[in-house]
């Protein structure tokens, strides 16, 4: 079927042209089937289950006009059942989340997105069967009763008949709302997903919105020509979607694409030839390819002159490009006996309503372009005419035939492209939709008692429940951190409050321990101890739990808050002559249990990581008069000052450190903080912008447990051998320190590279 344009006989260059690829990522190949080796099985949390049957049917009640013949109310409490279900799905889906983490597998969270996506589209299907079955009863009620109201049944059998011929419209449209729904809550539930598996995990933001999904028949007539475009479907059907994607291919292979896929082959593209079709899955990618007029509007809007210059020759090679590949593919339809397809299709819309039924959308457009037809469908409607209560002249088609024929080229070549970008659309959405059908077919939702028993025992059960249907028990601690925040000079500090008369006790409350326990909780973080000046806090995670396993995270967004804390309460201590504070921050991960003792009711904890926080809370004095002569950009800086060899003789920390205003994390906190969330290298782009060359900065987006999100940024920077007695640098050594960084700049360039707004 090779109609390509002797236009296109000598290779096309698009090496001018930004065409996107697109490979969709969908795949439940890495989990474990369930107890009939064929089928996922999941167990889906009964609420929404029930509040999903109750939103379907309120819908198909709504659209399908039947709420006083059925004499429910259900229609009307619309709002707090659709509040309801979005509630559950944000839930259900941020619980899968957590569980996708804790298993570290993202296609886990994508198995819950199939079954919500089934759940909905099954509700709807039984709610309309029920829906159908309850006018039926009422029907039969009426010709039963005695004292019959014929207008009554009348009223029925009409509104049954119209609910069974518009049977896909109200599928499709209450389906249609529940899925806007779920992938509105899905949109929130996003920023947790890349949070923990970064931007590449979350699936395109139309794949489940796709109208084919609602639909029962992926060809019909009505959805395609109101979504799309009406496509044959026979055999012989020049138009047919097969046809025209063949078509597509053997145009694209006139070009160079297939040379510029062949170098991304070399860049683990495992097939040149299939990505043509894949260059069809992006919509733009049409209008990047063909439309000249855009290009040309762009070209008509730079400014004069020597600015605008260099971008007029960029778009004026675009736009040539575009135009002979506009013409090319406007022969190759012409060639293929397509463009007088193409031009009656968009008259189609307007005469469907006129002539079907009795007619087809099919025959309708039958009639407008192949001329063997028309005498058949003509004496259709001729012998039709009497059951219709409209006059069925075929005078409306042939206008529309003469129409056509006087259409200019350049408005056909107009409708070409519209029917292009629709063509593409299709293409895009039935590829997603083959992905959710076979996902859908595989995940298992209808499981008796006995088989989920039988999965649960053997590990092959996927919960995804709410919150309060899992089963609550106090789990064990399987690691914690400590926070240990420590107030630098606080001896002089109250020695001067206390001889000025004021009141160092009440200046600490006020300032700085007052205001941790008010935001602490956001972090899940508890007091363990104030001593005097200084304050330790605790965070546990506990075995099960995955949504509570961001304990460095929150610790490091705990300790951020801390200083920023401090920093407010120094901004009104300096407007009324008070001491200001200054802090040194150590955050310590364990991966252990920690011990605990009582005191009376007190309960105390016994840790190693408690000294370990000490340690990195700490400034040397010597250090700290050295450092700020030289006011360097960071508030942490560590140094070796003993040889490796007397550092592996003890497991005591040796290392000297300033930490005024800073927050260290140890080298186990920052490996566990990787597989908490996803850290994103922060690249600078010239030695000027970047804060300290040679040091590395991650930065990443922390949940809260309100359900924000904190952006942090972490510096990775080597610790340097000095000599003992002068403090000078002697050499680097192969170990590293973390800082939690406050620099301003950094989290500018942090929301930039994550496109995430400071809490």
């Amino acid at each position: 079927m090779s109609v390509i344009s002797n236009f296109l006989s000598r290779q096309t260059s698009l090496s001018d042209l930004p065409i996107c690829d697109y490979r969709p990522e969908f795949s439940l190949n890495r989990l474990v089937l369930g107890v009939d080796n064929i089928h996922f099985d999941v167990h889906l949390s009964p609420q929404l289950r029930r509040t999903s049957e109750r939103a379907a049917f309120c819908l198909m009640v709504r659209h399908s006009g039947v709420q006083a013949l059925l004499q429910t109310e259900e229609a009307g409490k619309w709002k707090p059942i659709r509040e309801a279900f979005k509630d559950q799905c944000r839930r259900v889906m941020a619980a899968a989340v957590h569980k996708a983490k804790s298993k570290q597998e993202i296609q886990i969270d994508y198995l819950c997105q199939i079954a919500i996506a089934k759940l909905i589209k099954t509700a709807v299907e039984t709610q309309y069967e029920k829906t159908i079955e309850r006018l039926e009863k009422e029907l039969r009620s009426y010709e039963l009763s005695h004292r019959q109201d014929l207008a009554a049944c009348v009223a029925i059998k009409e509104k049954l008949s119209w609910v069974r011929l518009h049977c896909g419209d109200l599928i499709r449209d209450a389906a249609a709302v529940l899925f806007d729904l779920a992938a509105e809550e899905g949109k929130e539930v996003n920023e947790l997903r890349e949070a923990n598996f970064g931007g590449d995990a979350l699936l395109p933001a139309d794949f489940f919105c796709n109208p084919l999904v609602y639909a029962q028949n992926t060809d019909d007539d009505r959805l395609l020509l109101h979504t799309y475009v009406l496509l044959g479907y026979r055999f012989e059907d020049s138009d047919s979607y097969e046809r025209l994607m063949t078509l597509v291919d053997e145009f694209l292979q006139k070009t160079d694409l297939p040379g510029i896929l062949e170098i991304n082959k070399e860049n683990g593209d495992p097939d040149p030839a299939a990505s043509l079709s894949r260059i069809w899955l992006v919509p733009e990618n049409v209008d990047i390819l063909f439309d000249d007029a855009k290009t040309e509007l762009q070209v008509s809007r730079l400014p004069a002159g020597k600015p605008g210059r260099e971008e007029r020759r960029r778009l004026c090679r675009r736009r040539r490009t575009q135009r002979r590949m506009i013409r090319s593919i406007y022969r190759s339809f012409h060639r293929a006996g397509l463009l007088n397809r193409v031009a009656a299709g968009f008259e189609v819309q307007s005469l469907v309503e006129e002539f079907c039924p009795p007619l087809s959308s099919q025959q309708v457009l039958r009639f407008l372009v192949e001329p063997s037809t028309r005498k058949k469908i003509t004496a259709q409607l001729n012998r039709l005419r009497g059951f219709y209560d409209r006059p069925l002249s075929v005078s409306s088609l042939n206008k529309a035939i003469r129409h056509i024929r006087s259409l200019p080229k350049a408005k056909v070549r107009e409708r070409l492209l519209v029917f292009l970008r629709a063509l593409s659309r299709y293409h895009r959405d039935l590829t997603h939709y083959r992905l959710i059908k076979a996902g859908m077919d595989a995940a298992n939702l209808d499981l008796d008692e006995r088989a989920l028993l039988l999965s649960r025992e053997n590990r092959t059960l996927y919960d995804f429940l709410l919150p309060d249907e899992q089963v609550k028990e106090e789990q064990p601690i399987i690691s914690h951190v400590i926070i240990k925040a420590d107030v630098r000079g606080s001896t002089d500090l109250t020695y001067r409050m206390r001889s000025e008369q004021l009141n160092p006790a009440s200046f600490f409350s006020i300032n700085l321990f007052d205001p941790i326990t008010e935001v602490q909780f956001d972090y899940d973080a508890t007091k363990e101890f104030i001593e005097g000046d200084a304050l330790i806090l605790s965070i546990f995670e506990q075995k099960d739990t995955p949504e509570g396993w961001y304990s460095v995270g929150r610790a490091c967004g705990l300790a951020i808050r801390i200083l920023q804390i401090v920093a407010q309460s120094n901004i009104k201590s300096r407007k009324h002559r008070l001491p200001t504070l200054e802090l040194g921050i150590g955050i310590c991960y364990s991966e252990s249990t920690p011990a605990f003792l009582f005191d009376g009711s007190s309960r105390i904890m016994i840790s190693p990581a408690i000294n370990r926080a000490d340690r990195l809370s700490g400034c040397d004095k010597s250090l700290r008069k050295l450092i700020e002569k030289r006011n360097l950009p960071f508030h942490l800086y560590v140094f070796q000052t003993v040889s490796e060899k007397e550092r592996a003789q003890t497991a005591d920390d040796l290392l000297l450190r300033y930490n005024v205003n800073g927050i260290e994390l140890n080298a186990g906190g920052f490996s566990k903080l990787s597989a908490e969330i996803n850290l994103v290298p922060l690249r600078f782009s010239a030695a000027a912008e970047a804060p300290d060359a040679g040091h590395r900065f991650f930065a990443g987006r922390l949940p809260l447990v309100s359900g924000r999100y904190q952006t942090i940024v972490i510096r990775e920077a080597p610790v340097f051998r000095v000599a003992p007695d002068t403090l000078q640098v002697i050499g680097k050594t192969t170990d590293h320190y973390y800082e939690v960084c406050t620099h301003p700049r950094l989290y500018e360039k942090a929301e930039q590279v994550l496109g995430a707004k400071e809490v």
